[in-house]
């Protein structure tokens, strides 16, 4: 009997659900291991559940909850200060084209800043050649 093989996401991952970006908090729309560290459930429900992330190889994930440690894991928050909770992402049967991911990039960041900073990221993500290369311009 064939075995599946489960898609794991290659992070970095963009959010590409959001509308708009707001200047304060925009960077959330990336994560880079694939765990969040703010273990209040408003953060999740803010810019994580449900949403739609494209990642490192341009397919994408939806995120569908996080996973908390329990038992002796949990005890690490109280030593180091730290919670961290893995995200579950389920594949999503649906492509983004890159030049597309390269136009939505360009529309929030124009919202957060059209300075010098804008002018430099575009010229950046007009040379990206892989959905990395883009992800990691933001």
């Amino acid at each position: 009997m064939p075995t599946t093989k489960a898609v794991k996401p290659q992070f970095p991952i963009l959010n590409i659900s959001e509308k708009r970006w707001d200047e304060d908090d925009y960077l959330e729309c990336l994560n880079y291991d694939g765990y969040i560290y703010d273990d209040k459930p408003a953060y999740f429900e803010s810019y994580y559940r449900q949403k739609v992330f494209v990642d490192s190889d341009g397919k994408l994930f939806q995120a569908i909850g996080v996973e908390w440690p329990q038992g002796l894991q949990k005890w690490t928050k109280s030593l180091f200060g730290k919670n961290r909770g893995k995200l579950s992402l389920q594949p999503v049967d649906r492509t983004v084209p890159i030049d597309d991911l390269k136009a939505y990039c360009l529309a929030r960041i124009i919202e957060v800043d059209d300075g010098e900073a804008f002018q430099n990221l575009m010229e950046t993500l007009e040379e990206a050649n892989s959905f990395k290369e883009v992800i990691d311009s933001i």
